[in-house]
């Protein structure tokens, strides 16, 4: 398996700032599709036109006043297209997208049965490096039902590496 360094969208000039009393500075983690905007390829959650913006994701993550990192099976040759979108369309700059390959994402409809699994590995290692990048940190996962998200939040709340 190889890795690249995930690439930060420049165009924040916001301060890191400790946000809500917060004694440590804030990194939102976050998967995309779903829980971000609806892809439309989903089985569960909302009923709403593919591409939309799910009410309130984006003001939510403003709020927070942390970095957004966004944890997705999308491949490394989207990053662009995704970093582009991310500025364009959801009003979201300077954040960090730690993607995935095209393996993730051909196994959602050719092995359904082991897809969660290896995708929330994925998203896990990728999520890990960038948490040992900014050890002073705090980190809030945001993910939907999908794409191994519910493996990922339970691993991030008990795993020593997210622990002060």
């Amino acid at each position: 398996m190889t890795t690249t360094a995930p690439k930060i969208d420049t165009d924040n000039d916001d301060d890191d700032k400790a946000p809500l009393g917060l004694q440590r500075p804030l990194r939102v983690l976050s998967d995309i599709d779903d829980t971000l905007v609806h892809s439309g390829y989903g089985l569960g959650g909302p009923k709403l036109p593919n591409g939309t913006i799910l009410p309130g994701a984006v003001p939510l993550i403003d709020n927070l006043k942390g970095r957004a990192a966004f944890s997705t099976a999308r491949p490394e040759f989207t990053e662009h297209f995704t970093y582009r979108t991310l500025r364009e369309h959801y009003g979201i700059r300077g954040a960090v997208v730690l993607s995935g390959q095209l393996v993730d994402s051909l196994l959602i409809p050719f092995a359904p049965d082991h897809s969660n699994e290896w995708i929330s590995k994925r998203k896990l290692d990728n999520i890990f490096k960038y948490i040992r990048v900014f050890p002073e940190c705090k980190f809030l996962w945001f993910g939907d039902s999908g794409q191994g998200d519910i493996i990922v939040g339970t691993i991030l709340n008990t795993d020593p590496r997210t622990k002060e």
